[in-house]
């Protein structure tokens, strides 16, 4: 069992029910007389599914809707679950800040992700700043969750984002929609390229500031052939469009707001501080019994979801 690939899993859903008040001792003898364990790759990932087949690991909520906390039952004015108790205040506090600093974001502050979404949803904006922050999610992915996620209740999470951006994609006024006439007849591969919004804002921006952005596009694509990879970003790197270009588009850039790397620095460290498997260099290989949630049933062995 200790060599099992989920043994640190289930060795902490095992302490988390004692917190609860539960015998975590009597739970998983339980769990293991519920059926036989000889056919199974991953006998811990099974049983850590059958003390709690939703995929918390009977945790409670915590400080971000990702983040596993607390078992509800837990006392309050325990020795050993106050310095937790702080650190979710902490996070909460934290997630409170770099919302009210997203909020406040233009498109002389706000990161390039975030770009193609602003002035539609600020509390999407905001929730996905924090959402980045806490997960290690680095500002160079122009992904607006960044990574696919594999531990249950973050990819839970994720896909709830996802559903939310989608809404907000719809909006017509937004620049990818605007500009996608005008590169289709370019190139239709450029709309099809994952940067294609956070280019389309640059793009909207250009003709915002005065320049002759439609011609300049059409002679950059006629110059040679565009890639198959990332056609739009190649597109706009020929422009050769300096940012200062695009001040007469933006707000003062002398208004200021805390650094994104400063602010996610502040609350990953608190993130990974607090006890719990809810680490952002986990990998797929890491979160084995949570690979069971998505069945809902229990599953004959470690390995069996597709997740492609």
């Amino acid at each position: 069992m200790t060599d099992s690939p989920a043994y640190s899993v289930l060795r902490q859903h095992l302490a988390m029910l004692a917190l609860s008040g539960a015998d975590p001792v009597t739970e998983l003898r339980t769990a293991i007389a519920a059926r036989e364990l000889d056919t199974v790759t991953d006998p811990a990932a099974v049983l850590d599914w059958r003390l709690d087949p939703t995929g918390n690991h009977s945790a409670g909520p915590g400080p971000l809707a990702w983040t596993p906390g607390l078992p509800t039952e837990t006392p309050t004015a325990d020795a050993e679950t106050a310095p937790v108790q702080a650190r979710e205040r902490i996070v909460a506090e934290l997630a409170r800040q770099i919302s009210g600093n997203a909020r406040a974001w233009t498109t002389a502050t706000a990161p390039k992700w975030a770009q193609p979404l602003l002035g539609t949803d600020p509390e999407l904006v905001a929730d996905l700043a924090i959402w980045r922050a806490s997960l290690h999610v680095p500002e160079s992915d122009p992904r607006p969750t960044g990574p696919a996620r594999y531990i249950a209740i973050e990819r839970a999470h994720q896909q709830q984002l996802h559903r939310r951006i989608l809404e907000v994609d719809g909006n017509t006024r937004l620049p990818q929609h605007r500009w996608a006439a005008t590169v289709d007849r370019i190139d239709p591969r450029i709309s099809t390229d994952p940067t294609w919004p956070i280019i389309a804002t640059n793009i909207d921006a250009a003709a915002r500031a005065g320049l002759d952005i439609e011609n300049q596009l059409t002679n950059a694509a006629g110059a040679r052939s565009l890639p198959d990879e990332m056609p739009a970003t190649a597109l706009w790197a020929r422009l050769e469009i300096a940012d200062t270009d695009l001040a007469a588009a933006t707000p003062d850039r002398t208004k200021h707001t805390p650094e994104p790397d400063l602010q996610a620095r502040t609350i990953t460290n608190a993130v990974d501080a607090a006890p719990g498997d809810t680490h952002a260099d986990w990998s797929e290989t890491d979160t084995t019994a949570d690979e069971f949630e998505s069945t809902g049933r229990e599953p004959d062995s470690g390995y069996e979801v597709d997740w492609l």
